[in-house]
């Protein structure tokens, strides 16, 4: 019997396999988002990049109404080109826009010395 990664090899290619399986391996070893939320000052930050970036677009979609201020205390915490992805993927999330809450001023602004000026 094949094994599962020489399957999915032969399936869709080396490197299409390569990337679905580092995926796989960011998500398997991922915190739970929800749990980032609720303890949002004391989470770790981690240092993979790959982590980080699916991370960002797992916190705008999770923010709701009752949450929505809460990146911005984790963000500041976020090496500063995660902290633009979180702010980026935050005001494309459907429970957002720019002028509906005041904290996405201090999300857009803390800590972030790659925002643009004006």
């Amino acid at each position: 019997m094949r094994s599962s990664s020489t399957s999915l090899k032969s399936t869709v290619g080396e490197g299409a396999a390569a990337e679905f399986t580092g995926s796989l391996r960011v998500f398997r070893s991922a915190p739970d988002p929800d749990m980032i939320i609720i303890s949002f000052s004391k989470a770790a930050v981690s240092t993979d990049p790959a982590f980080l970036y699916a991370l960002c677009g797992a916190l705008a979609c999770k923010a709701s109404e009752e949450t929505k201020e809460r990146p911005v205390a984790y963000q500041n915490r976020l090496p500063d080109e995660y902290s633009v992805l979180l702010v980026r993927d935050y005001l494309r999330a459907p429970v957002q826009s720019p002028g509906e809450s005041p904290g996405i001023g201090r999300l857009a602004a803390a800590g972030c010395s790659y925002m643009p000026a004006g």
